[in-house]
């Protein structure tokens, strides 16, 4: 997903990342002012530097829950609308604060974005991630519906 490269540079571009305190620390943060502190050293235990696993492993997510809404894909866009129903309106909806982390086999990209609705079980950002504000990992795929 193109946006995985954007999430990881913007965070640790926008942290005043230096070494670890503690280099056998690898439990993940619990607050945010830990987390981008620590947010460099942390990534450096990923070896793709993008994914869910550095998401959770590096910053602090709620628990796992049920949630839904339609979703928004395509080149340069990955929209999450919670509690929304998926319309073509979507496509030309100002840029929303959320992102979705997600690992679902998609149709390649063409010059139009993909519209779902989706049902999933997924984990929100407790801390701003920056740009996007906001990142759902998606734990579960409940439902998906293309209508796009």
């Amino acid at each position: 997903m193109s946006g995985r490269w954007l999430i990881a540079g913007t965070l640790l571009a926008l942290t005043d990342c230096g070494p670890s305190s503690s280099k056998s620390d690898t439990a993940t943060p619990r607050d945010c002012e830990t987390a981008i502190k620590q947010s460099l050293p942390c990534s450096e235990r990923y070896p793709d530097k993008n994914g869910p696993g550095l998401l959770l492993g590096c910053f602090p997510f709620s628990e796992p829950e049920r949630i839904s809404g339609a979703w928004v894909i395509g080149f340069e866009t990955n929209e999450f609308y919670e509690g929304e129903k998926v319309s073509a309106s979507l496509i030309n909806k100002r840029v929303g604060d959320t992102q979705l982390e997600i690992d679902i086999p998609l149709r390649r990209p063409g010059p139009f974005p993909q519209l779902f609705q989706l049902n999933f079980i997924g984990r929100r950002s407790l801390c701003d991630m920056g740009f996007p504000h906001h990142i759902v990992v998606v734990d579960r795929i409940i439902s998906r519906r293309e209508v796009r």
